[in-house]
């Protein structure tokens, strides 16, 4: 099964996109060590499954050594100082505006996650369907609740 399928469908078009074009794509979790660890299994399948894409992912810096290995590139926020700096979000942003990155994948249903990544210019956002973050995605995922958050 491929890694952007899930029980209602396919994603519209995401699957052939990051094939034919060798997307930059770019995970967002800037959550705690255990939302780290949950989502090494999708950028493992992700490198396995989109062999030309470049994968990116930005966490916390503590969590670089958990996920370098299944990544190219590691970018890092310090949400502790980041929790009131306007200055140091805009950094991030500006770094990953730079970047180019053509897909954001949000397995965390964080409103400033989707911000970002919709203020940094990424086209293609696909996050989860409930809450305000939804509303920052460009395609939205159904979030099943009674299914284990690791395979969610």
């Amino acid at each position: 099964m491929s890694v952007l399928h899930y029980p209602e469908g396919k994603l519209r078009g995401v699957s052939e996109y990051l094939r034919s074009k060798g997307a930059k794509i770019l995970v967002i979790q800037t959550a705690f060590l255990g939302d780290v660890i949950l989502v090494t299994p999708l950028l493992k399948a992700i490198k396995e499954e989109f062999k030309t894409s470049e994968l990116s992912i930005l966490v916390r810096p503590e969590f670089v050594p958990v996920v370098s290995s299944f990544v190219d590139e590691t970018i890092t926020i310090d949400k502790r100082l980041a929790q009131n700096n306007t200055k140091l979000w805009l950094e991030v942003e500006r770094r990953i505006n730079d970047l180019n990155f053509d897909i954001a994948l949000l397995p965390h249903r964080s409103v400033r996650s989707a911000l970002l990544a919709k203020r940094a210019g990424i086209s293609h956002r696909i996050g989860f369907d409930r809450g305000i973050a939804s509303l920052f995605n460009t395609q939205n995922v159904k979030y099943l609740h009674r299914r284990y958050e690791g395979r969610r």
